[in-house]
């Protein structure tokens, strides 16, 4: 008797965990509602940082400030120099820009000078350009040639046929496009931000 309520209760809290997550995979009204309330709450907390911190900076103390930093951003990567200078910018999407900044952080980084801290490059906009344009015709003449060789192949023995050498050198283009986005997101945020690049 008691093995079969067992094996019930055991059944039963299964369901509690199973039943957000299938409600999550076939329910797009669950998931618009869950993205909803994170909205609600990235709302607040910058609502509340904008208030309490940005508008009285004159007045709060920078220990509090970085605090205040650290809890709108629910880490401690950035100070909070940075998060105003996102603030002052014509940006729209304050969020999306701190993503932004954590995706290109090889490229931006913060740079303490004086009492200030600042974004800047150890890349000058030139090189950085120069760079994304080399990666991008590189992976466009890869991509031709083993597209090129791919149909051939196709053409003559009327199925595709594998060339491990093309294929690794296909995937070594592939791999240096990350690089490229990230140039191009540092890119656009330098259009926007107070970045000081070499």
């Amino acid at each position: 008797m008691w093995t079969h309520l067992s094996t019930i209760l055991t059944f039963i809290s299964s369901l509690a965990i199973i039943t957000p997550i299938i409600k999550f995979i076939f329910l797009r009204s669950y998931r618009t509602q869950l993205k909803r309330t994170s909205f609600i709450e990235k709302r607040d907390l910058l609502e509340k940082f904008y208030n309490e911190s940005y508008k009285k900076r004159g007045s709060r103390n920078k220990f509090l400030l970085q605090c205040d930093a650290n809890i709108l951003l629910g880490e401690d990567k950035y100070s909070y120099q940075t998060i105003f200078s996102v603030l002052k910018s014509d940006y729209q999407h304050f969020y999306k820009v701190i993503n932004n900044l954590k995706y290109a952080k090889q490229i931006i980084k913060e740079k303490k000078i004086g009492n200030n801290i600042i974004l800047y490059s150890p890349y000058s906009k030139k090189i950085l350009y120069v760079i994304f344009f080399v990666i991008i015709i590189i992976y466009l003449i890869v991509a031709i040639l083993w597209l090129n060789h791919n149909i051939q192949n196709y053409i003559e023995f009327q199925k595709i046929v594998s060339n491990i050498k093309m294929d690794l050198i296909m995937i070594g283009a592939c791999c240096l496009t990350p690089i490229a986005a990230r140039i191009r997101v540092a890119l656009d945020l330098g259009e926007k931000l107070p970045i000081q690049f070499k």
